[in-house]
């Protein structure tokens, strides 16, 4: 599962995936016009934020299966942590952090105006959240969990 190559396609309500060293490529269908994408390696599973609903798709990688977790309108960008949780974007100014376990959205961290992106930093346990709003990086530090 480590050699595989995930990409969006937006246009298509599809993520595709790459085989890089097999040179396989097949289609998974997720929900409409998917954008950020994050994977769990411990876990094996992608998260793909769909930015035209209200729900990130959870693809298990290792069954196969897609489920939709309902995280409120226009989620766009994803990141899971060393935990497993995941970390979602939303126009409305509130990174959405949903548990592996259950596949619930678990708390809303307020962050700044327009988040688009985020990333998580594992040496500092820390996610990072550009917001294009104001022009600021909010920080949501995991270390008080």
């Amino acid at each position: 599962m480590s050699h595989r190559v995930f990409v969006t396609q937006p246009d298509h309500n599809k993520v595709s995936v790459i085989d890089p060293i097999q040179g396989d490529m097949w289609s998974i269908p997720v929900g409409p016009h998917p954008t950020g994408i994050a994977f769990d390696p411990q876990r094996h599973r992608t998260y793909v934020a769909n930015s035209g609903f209200k729900t990130v798709s959870m693809l298990d990688m290792t069954t196969g299966g897609v489920s939709n977790i309902d995280v409120g309108a226009n989620p766009t960008c994803v990141a899971a942590d060393s935990h497993g949780r995941v970390y979602v974007t939303h126009p409305d100014g509130l990174v959405r952090v949903i548990d592996p376990n259950s596949a619930n959205v678990t708390a809303k961290v307020p962050v700044g105006s327009q988040p688009q992106g985020l990333a998580f930093e594992p040496h500092s346990n820390r996610v990072y959240v550009a917001n294009r709003g104001d022009g600021t990086v909010s920080v949501i530090d995991l270390t008080r969990d």
